[in-house]
């Protein structure tokens, strides 16, 4: 299942197959999350940490363990459409690595630097736009609550 490809892609020895794991995972989650933003099951990965787990697929592109330039484009490209929330971009720490990836040797001076520097942009707006989109939507439930449980008249006491 899918679980069990992730955690296959954290765990191989062979770097090649790694990266090959994660690339195809990466284009999965970036193509439903393009198409189907509100698919329960990517729901729950995210819910579940997805983005603790694309970080540290960041962190190993960056230090030269798995992947090089392809991968990190690939990664960047692929993440834009999640729909994210504050908790979960604060609590994995992955929206500081992608921020910093903009100072970080591979980026500073290389061919691709407008190109990442493109796609950590993206990045940073459609997340914005995904936590402003989910909070309005979260406060919007909470008032229809609220206003629904305001509109019954409060219960009479019954005179003894």
């Amino acid at each position: 299942d899918f679980t069990s490809a992730m955690k296959m892609s954290l765990n191989s020895t062979d770097t090649r197959a790694m990266e090959q794991r994660r690339c195809l995972l990466l284009a999965t989650i970036g193509s439903t999350a393009e198409t189907m933003p509100s698919n329960p099951t990517l729901e729950k990965l995210l819910q579940d940490g997805l983005l603790v787990t694309i970080k540290s697929w960041l962190d190993d592109i960056l230090s030269g363990r798995v992947g090089g330039m392809d991968l990190l484009l690939h990664l960047l490209s692929n993440i834009i459409p999640l729909p994210v929330t504050k908790e979960m971009v604060t609590t994995s720490r992955l929206g500081k690595l992608v921020s910093s990836v903009e100072k970080h040797t591979i980026c500073v001076g290389s061919p691709n630097e407008s190109a990442i520097k493109a796609r950590i942009n993206q990045v940073k707006e459609r997340w914005s736009a995904s936590v402003k989109a989910r909070r309005n939507s979260a406060n919007a439930s909470k008032r229809q609550l609220d206003s629904s449980s305001s509109q019954q008249p409060p219960a009479k006491k019954a005179k003894a």
